[in-house]
C-alpha cells in the first residue's frame, strides 16, 4: 500500500469514526426517550415490537480488596495476557 493510499484510508477512518460518534449520541438519546416513556413498566409491546427494560443483577469478585487482603493467592492465580492495540492519533 502506498503512502497516498494509507492517507486516504486514514482520512476515511477519521470521517467514519466521527459519524459513529454522532450515531452513538443519537442512539443514546432515542434510548433515553424510550426509557422515559416506559416509566416503571418492565415490558411494553408496540405493534410488532417488544420492549423490555429490566434490572439485571450480577456478582463480581472484588479483586482490589482481594489484592490487599490475600495478595499471595491473587498473585498465584493471576494470568498475564499480551495483545496489540492500534492507536491512530
Amino acid at each position: 500500500m502506498s503512502s497516498t493510499e494509507l492517507n486516504a484510508k486514514l482520512r476515511e477512518l477519521k470521517r467514519l469514526k466521527a459519524r459513529q460518534d454522532q450515531i452513538n449520541t443519537k442512539i443514546g438519546a432515542l434510548e433515553a426517550e424510550i426509557k422515559d416513556f416506559m416509566g416503571d413498566n418492565e415490558e411494553i409491546r408496540m405493534g410488532t415490537h417488544k420492549i423490555t427494560y429490566r434490572s439485571i443483577e450480577s456478582s463480581r469478585v472484588d479483586t482490589k480488596s482481594m489484592k490487599k487482603e490475600i495478595p499471595d493467592i491473587v498473585a498465584r492465580y493471576t494470568i498475564n495476557t499480551v495483545y496489540k492495540r492500534l492507536v491512530i492519533a
